[in-house]
């Protein structure tokens, strides 16, 4: 009898093993990540780049509803590791991400940006981003923006107002039935997150003039005064008071004379095309050239306009 208790218990206990063992492994297998998985996620992990915008957080902005870029967009942003299905970049807009960091795959280079809610977008960038070491021009860096608030209060002068040939390259625009001229004086109220194409930033200074209405000019991320490409404003009175009357109004009127210095050149005409430059014994000599087509030719003899060819 004993004999026959103990068989059972013996059974009983083979029994329970086998149901533990069964279990134990079961918990194993469901435990375990996919292991494909496991290689895309390593791969990005070994490869990723730190760089300067590392851990930077950004703001993806509105995009304007004509622009016509759309699908070249939103064949840039995607999950990290899904190549064919790609991100609608009006689903992406007044979301916040951080750079992780760059990583390059099949000679791209992308961006890996994080989302507050957890995915992982890579951004494929452009040839001119990359040589010109800038971000795309729809999302801005949350430092940039409460950098350039303290711009709001502040007095400007408009500089670019008119003769705009795209609307990708407009650099002031207002709502308001009277437009603005050159060298109003304004006062910057509010600043302003909208991308309307081209390569400038996507941050826009909301002015308000004299008389109450309201505009938006695009802010100059760096001083254009000596280059070849137009400030959208001056941030200091154009005109200042050592100039004479007569020189004043030659420059609001849009003309130059002999005698002119640079910088009084530039305010009136706009920075030139190209510059041609000759130094002798007798000084530096040099041709501003302001259209390329039917070339307005200004000579400049050390600093000042020798002589005018139109």
């Amino acid at each position: 009898m004993i004999r026959h208790h103990l068989v059972f218990l013996f059974i009983i206990i083979s029994i329970c093993l086998i149901i533990i063992g069964c279990n134990s492994l079961h918990i194993r297998i469901s435990a375990a990540p996919p292991k494909k998985k496991i290689v895309k996620t390593s791969i990005v992990k070994s490869i990723l780049k730190e760089f300067d915008w590392s851990e930077k957080e950004i703001l993806f902005v509105k995009i304007g509803d004509d622009y016509n870029s759309f699908k070249t967009m939103n064949s840039k942003f995607s999950l990290l590791n899904e190549n064919d299905r790609f991100i609608n970049y009006q689903k992406l807009e007044n979301q916040y991400g951080i750079i992780l960091g760059k990583f390059y795959r099949n000679r791209s280079e992308y961006l890996l940006i994080q989302m507050k809610d957890g995915r992982k977008i890579k951004y494929a960038r452009t040839n001119w981003e990359m040589a010109e070491n800038t971000p795309p021009p729809y999302f801005l860096f949350t430092e940039e923006i409460f950098t350039i608030k303290k711009m709001i209060g502040q007095t400007i002068w408009l500089n670019k107002t008119k003769d705009f040939l795209y609307p990708s390259v407009t650099t002031l625009f207002t709502f308001s039935n009277k437009q603005f001229d050159r060298f109003d004086e304004v006062k910057v109220v509010d600043i302003y997150l909208y991308h309307n194409g081209g390569y400038d930033r996507p941050l826009w200074l909301m002015i308000q003039s004299k008389d109450g209405r309201t505009g938006y000019v695009k802010y100059n991320y760096k001083d254009r005064s000596k280059g070849f490409f137009d400030n959208y404003y001056y941030t200091t009175d154009p005109f200042p008071n050592e100039w004479s009357d007569e020189i004043i109004d030659i420059v609001k009127s849009g003309r130059i004379s002999v005698g002119m210095t640079e910088r009084q050149v530039r305010i009136s005409w706009g920075n030139p095309s190209y510059i041609n430059t000759t130094v002798t014994q007798h000084g530096k000599n040099e041709q501003w050239v302001y259209n390329n087509f039917k070339p307005d030719l200004v000579y400049i003899k050390n600093g000042k306009v020798d002589s005018i060819h139109k």
